[in-house]
């Protein structure tokens, strides 16, 4: 299971790094969002770390490539 949200996560990142960071932003807030309007959203609090440090990975990256 671990190494299928690894690979999930690479796929993500690599995805992502063809964006720009606003956009990267953009599919964070409408990732989190998604999750805020499932009625548990208690249960999630695992995956929206997931998001946001995916999401913070493949924005680092991308900073590091326009800097």
């Amino acid at each position: 299971m671990m190494e299928e949200i690894i690979s999930l996560a690479r796929e993500c990142i690599g995805e992502m790094l063809k964006m720009s960071p606003d956009e990267i932003e953009a599919f964070r807030q409408e990732w989190l969002q998604r999750l805020d309007s499932k009625q548990n959203a208690e249960n999630f609090s695992k995956v929206r770390q997931f998001v946001n440090d995916t999401c913070d990975c493949a924005l680092n990256q991308v900073m590091q490539k326009t800097a």
